[in-house]
């Protein structure tokens, strides 16, 4: 069935920096989406073409609700023009939908959707919970340009009897527990429920996880192209597929019969793990399957060599090129949100504000649009690629530089800030350094 909120309209579009509001007094969500939507006047001028997006939120029935006032708001202002969502602008939208993404809507379709519809911009929002009160962010995105404007952000908004009945009591926050989220627009791309953590999302068996710890069931990548972070070219990647979430402690264990984290628990990922030690694991778990090892290690601590074999069909480290592409979504939505699978932090990523001070049970967040989990946050992923830059001659399967001292790791720890507009972070270390925020997951050809 055509999803029910798409009838109101939308796409996603977020810049979220920290705002504190605390200290302004309580108010009324009426008065706060006056706000928004003078700010949205301020910012875009008379007469725009807009189309409202959904507004999300941790509670479904709020955002629906916010929605419903920011949409009249918008209509009786008199300086937009809101366009109608009419049956041939519906259809339009399901054909759009269908044709890139199985019912699972990036930005990239949104824009095509805003285009179609006639629309100027798309202007959506966030609605969140801070203690007792709630917090409005409101946004508007060019659908030619996918520029976005500044965010409003108006917070302390006490619930008032027409919506305080549909918020349930807070509840204390456990270590590793999350509230299920909503999803953005649809269902990912198996066109049922997100996958449990560590479960092929192809399988049947994806709704109900086994006891004990999770196991990195597998996704399957499809090839593509696409234009790295920061770089001027496109690059080829070939089919290949990928550990639904970080290998975790409990999969270490199994393999190695050791447990190096800081943090312990059978389902967090592990971590203060090196280099070495990451491609020494993938090794033993494909000696342990029958398949012949991706890796030849020669020598001993700091100055061991490894060589790829490139050609072996066992378990591996992506590429950086994989990582990223699989990151952003692949094929199926490309790259567009502003973290792989929201425009928000926190709906996909475990990171400085909200982890708790640690690492975080995998698979607890949303996935992104492939059904990858934790590729933001969490833990920093250590993939193949020496670190030489990423100006690399070969554009199809690039792997790195040549040679290089330092290993590359991606997408961000439970220790460090995520920023917006940089969907998969990226740094380097020693490939004998080991860190309680820098873990890894697999790949296999």
């Amino acid at each position: 069935m055509f999803p029910r909120f798409l009838f109101a309209v939308f796409a996603v579009a977020v810049f979220l920096s920290p705002v504190s509001v605390r200290a302004q007094a309580a108010q009324t969500l009426d008065e706060a989406v006056r706000q928004g939507v003078l700010h949205l006047q301020n910012s875009l001028g008379r007469g725009r073409r807009v189309q409202l997006v959904a507004v999300q939120s941790e509670n479904r029935e709020i955002g629906e609700l916010v929605q419903r006032r920011l949409s009249e708001r918008l209509v009786n202002n008199g300086w937009f023009v809101v366009v109608e969502r009419d049956g041939e602008a519906l259809a339009a939208i399901e054909r759009e939908m269908t044709r890139h993404l199985y019912m699972y809507v990036c930005e990239e379709t949104e824009l095509a959707i805003g285009r179609q519809l006639g629309a100027e911009f798309q202007i959506t929002g966030r609605m969140t919970r801070l203690g007792q009160n709630w917090e409005l962010y409101v946004f508007a995105v060019n659908v030619e340009t996918a520029q976005r404007t500044t965010q409003r952000t108006v917070g302390n908004i006490r619930p008032d009897p027409s919506w305080s009945g549909l918020i349930p009591p807070p509840t204390a926050a456990q270590p590793g527990a999350q509230p299920p989220a909503p999803p953005i627009f649809g269902r990912p791309p198996n066109r049922g429920q997100p996958p449990a953590a560590g479960q092929n999302p192809s399988s049947p068996a994806a709704q109900n996880p086994p006891p004990g710890f999770v196991r990195g069931g597998f996704v399957r990548v499809e090839g593509g192209v696409f234009r790295p972070e920061g770089s001027d070219r496109y690059v080829t990647v070939g089919g290949f597929d990928m550990a639904a979430h970080p290998v975790t402690q409990g999969e270490w264990f199994e393999i190695m019969g050791t447990n190096p984290g800081r943090f312990r628990g059978e389902n967090l990922p592990v971590e203060t793990v090196s280099w070495f030690d990451a491609v020494e694991f993938a090794n033993r778990k494909s000696l342990r399957a029958g398949l012949t090892p991706a890796y030849a290690i020669v020598g001993s601590g700091a100055g061991r060599t490894v060589t790829w074999n490139r050609n072996a069909n066992g378990y591996r480290l992506p590429t950086e090129a994989e990582w990223e592409f699989a990151a952003r979504g692949g094929i199926v939505c490309r790259g567009n949100f502003a973290f792989p699978g929201s425009d928000f932090a926190d709906d996909v990523a475990w990171h400085s504000r909200n982890s708790g001070g640690s690492t975080r049970r995998v698979g607890t967040l949303r996935p992104n649009a492939l059904g990858l989990y934790d590729m933001s946050g969490n833990v920093w992923e250590w993939v193949w690629d020496p670190d030489g830059g990423r100006a690399n001659a070969d554009r199809t399967g690039p792997a790195g530089a040549s040679a290089g001292s330092f290993r590359v790791v991606r997408g961000g720890g439970w220790n460090g800030p995520l920023f917006a507009g940089n969907p998969a972070p990226r740094d380097r270390h020693l490939p004998s350094t080991a860190r309680s925020d820098v873990g890894f997951r697999l790949v296999r050809p």
